[in-house]
């Protein structure tokens, strides 16, 4: 498989994760896949059970991916999973083996305040303004020049809230 079959490949398996279709989501894997979460500390054994997995969780999600990087055999994807409107910033590795992925550990973390003790050396990153596209999302507000521009299905974006509603400004990135 080719870098950009990969690449084809992951962006379909997100595509359909964002849209709910468990079955093309789940195409990627081989039948003896593992999937790791070490937050929670679970394995999941096999493709079927992961779909299952992945398909009982009550929960509303949307997937945003920031950027796929990988080179061989060994894929990562930034991505934020809304949970029922609440992100969560996720980076998934996913290990190939003749196509498809025999391996992949997703590791999570919540959003958190900027810490007051070193604000004097930062600068914001674009995280706030994906977090607000995403509650746009949510209450069906997000911007007709993204959508119009999105590019291989998701929508890239950068918003922000102001004092009278959302602001966008389209990005390839």
């Amino acid at each position: 498989m080719t870098r950009v079959d990969i690449r084809a490949a992951l962006e379909r398996h997100w595509a359909a994760s964002d849209a709910s279709d468990f079955e093309t989501e789940h195409e990627i894997y081989w039948d003896d896949a593992i999937v790791d979460y070490p937050q929670s500390g679970e394995r999941i054994r096999g493709r079927r059970q992961i779909q299952f997995s992945r398909a009982s969780q009550p929960n509303k999600k949307r997937f945003s991916v920031k950027r796929i990087l990988g080179i061989d055999d060994l894929w990562i994807t930034e991505v934020v999973i809304t949970y029922d409107g609440e992100p969560s910033y996720v980076v998934s590795i996913m290990e190939f083996h003749g196509g498809k992925v025999s391996h992949e550990t997703q590791y999570f973390g919540d959003a958190f305040e900027p810490g007051a003790s070193r604000a004097q050396w930062v600068e914001p990153l674009r995280r706030r303004r994906i977090h607000n596209l995403l509650a746009a999302w949510s209450r069906n507000l997000a911007c007709a020049l993204c959508v119009s521009t999105s590019v291989g299905g998701y929508v890239q974006c950068r918003a922000y809230y102001t004092e009278t509603g959302v602001a966008c400004h389209a990005y390839s990135g």
